[in-house]
Formats: structure tokens, sequence, C-alpha cells
């Protein structure tokens, strides 16, 4: 489960692969039922989110399917509740994942109110990428002030891998508040934190918020070429 969040950016069918390879793993593991049911819904909840993954690749009904997902994940995750009593499993990480699905929906209020329950249970590691995904959630919201100050103190302690999102984040917040001056001064930094991610897809972003500078500093031509380039390299690329 943990190696399917973590190359989740970088592959979405290995983050796939491994979180029904946990579920494999977790229907063979020792101890009694009601833990091997808590189990096996923490699992569906990462097998929910390597469905979700899907829908940015315009997966037909990745929506439904994500959501049955999350469905038998709350189901055997309510049901095996007894057999955790020690909270071995990370009850915030179930939460945090089907959040991200409930704002793919559009559902946002709906996932700030997950994001708000999973912060006090879940687990320090964890805590930065609950802050990042509140802050994605409220620009989605129309709260750029708010989310800025979410996403500036979620970087101060994101590791390497989530730190271009919190940063990438702040720069397209400062673009939706016409702070266009600063978010350019901060393009180097993104640049360079998209490339240690090794991510091509975060490589465009960070080049649309390049266009997305230019067109707000009032360079149009640079920013048509940037769009333009993008467009002809997608349409390539597939």
């Amino acid at each position: 489960c943990e190696e399917s969040t973590k190359i989740a950016s970088q592959n979405r069918e290995r983050a796939g692969e491994c979180a029904e390879a946990a579920l494999v793993v977790a229907e063979c593991a020792p101890g009694g039922e009601l833990f091997k049911m808590r189990l096996a819904g923490f699992c569906w909840g990462h097998i929910g989110n390597a469905c979700r993954l899907k829908i940015a690749t315009g997966v037909s009904g990745a929506f439904e399917v994500a959501d049955c997902a999350f469905a038998r994940c709350a189901e055997l995750w309510m049901a095996g509740a007894a057999g955790d009593p020690y909270g071995l499993l990370d009850a915030g990480r179930v939460l945090w994942l089907e959040a991200a699905l409930r704002k793919d929906q559009g559902r946002l209020t709906e996932a700030l109110r997950m994001l708000d329950e999973a912060m006090p249970m879940a687990a320090k590691e964890l805590q930065p990428f609950l802050r990042v995904s509140y802050g994605i959630v409220l620009e989605f919201l129309g709260d750029s002030e708010r989310a800025i100050r979410v996403l500036e103190e979620a970087a101060e302690n994101a590791p390497r891998q989530l730190l271009f999102y919190a940063r990438f984040n702040v720069g397209v917040n400062l673009c939706h508040l016409g702070r266009h001056e600063e978010a350019e001064g901060m393009l180097p930094e993104v640049e360079r934190l998209a490339l240690e991610t090794e991510s091509r897809g975060n490589e465009v972003l960070t080049r649309w918020l390049s266009g997305r500078i230019a067109a707000g500093r009032g360079r149009k031509e640079e920013a048509l070429g940037r769009f333009r380039s993008l467009k002809t390299e997608l349409l390539v690329g597939g």
C-alpha cells in the first residue's frame, strides 16, 4: 500500500498493481478475522485511489469503479474496527485517499470535511500530505489566500517527493490573486523540484504555469508560444 501511494504520480498502472497485490497478501495474513477485514478495507482504499488516478487518463467509468472500491473499503473497514484496537492501521490515510476522489468529483465540501476529520488521527508522516491536499481543495473553493498559508505551512515539513506539489500550487494561487511577479520569482524553484520528481506530468505542469505567469505579466506572445508547444507535445505524446 505504501509503495502504491509513493509511485502513484510516476506510474499509475504499477500503483494499481501494488494495491491489488497488497489485498492478496492481506487475505493470507495471520491474525483474527476482524483484523483481516480491517486490513482488507485498508487495501481497498488504495485500490480505489489507483482507480481514481485513471480518471486523468480518460478511462471510461473510472469514477464509478473508484466509488465501488471505496464503498468496499468502508464496508470492510467499519466491520473490522474492533480487530485493530491499537490503531495499527492509519485511519487518517483511508480518509485522505477518499478525500482525493471527492475532490476530483467536485464534491469539495465533502473532501474538506474528510481532511478535517483525518488530521487529528493521521500519523505524523502523513500530516504534510493532508495539508497539501487541504490547500488544493481550498484553491478549488476559491480561497487562494488561505490556500497559500496552508501550502506554505505544509512545505516546511514536506518530504522531497511532496515539496513540488506544495510549491507549484502556491504559484498557481499567486496567479489567481494577480500576484504574477511573486509567482515568477518562485518559478526556478518549482522547475528544479519538477525535475527532481522525474515526472513528465510535473514538468508539463511547470511549463503550463510559466505560460500562465507570462500571460499575467503581459507577455502574450511568449505565453501563446508556451501553450502551443505544450499542446503539440501532448497531442503527439498522448
